[in-house]
């Protein structure tokens, strides 16, 4: 767990030079803790992960202020866009996208999930910039892969990071993240 501790802290941000000039590999690691029922599996997690987890809250409560700040802010520029262009006027309506194109929603800050389908993860994987840990102190994760709600298995986001392939994130409902 020491290790896990240490990949999520340092992914995307260092890189295992294998060969002097070539070959590199990230820090990603996959690891199983396998022990038997009661053998103590989530009090270590908790005090190997505390420290990652409490930098996680706080991260998240500082940008959570910022989030709703900027959310009313473009619900009143989305207001004031809509009348223009049901006015038809083209200027203030381009000058209101502007501003909307200018104050993206900040991001909340991620760092573990434990309980996610595969297509939640490819979400939270691009949301986050490629971090995220997948840590979980049960085998909820492996019934995941195996595509426990639908069914098809979809190992494309446990997969893809291994390698640093990105995640593109394309639904029906939204436009392409890339």
């Amino acid at each position: 767990l020491a290790l896990v501790a240490v990949a999520i802290i340092n992914q995307r941000h260092y890189r295992v030079e294998m060969l002097p000039g070539g070959w590199t590999e990230p820090v990603n690691i996959y690891a199983v803790v396998a022990m038997p029922p009661s053998a103590g599996k989530s009090p270590v997690v908790k005090k190997m992960l505390g420290p990652i987890l409490a930098h996680e809250v706080e991260q998240r409560e500082r940008v959570t202020d910022r989030l709703e700040h900027v959310q009313q802010k473009r619900r009143i520029i989305e207001k004031a866009m809509k009348k223009a262009e049901e006015k038809g006027d083209i200027g203030d309506a381009a000058r209101c996208l502007d501003d909307l194109r200018a104050m993206p929603l900040p991001v909340v800050p991620r760092i573990i999930a434990n309980d996610a389908t595969p297509e939640a993860l490819a979400q939270l994987i691009h949301d986050q910039g490629e971090r995220m840990a997948l840590v979980s102190t049960e085998g909820g994760p492996f019934g995941m892969m195996s595509g426990r709600y639908s069914d098809n298995a979809n190992l494309d986001p446990y997969l893809k990071p291994w390698s640093n392939d990105p995640i593109n994130v394309d639904r029906k409902d939204r436009l392409s993240h890339i």
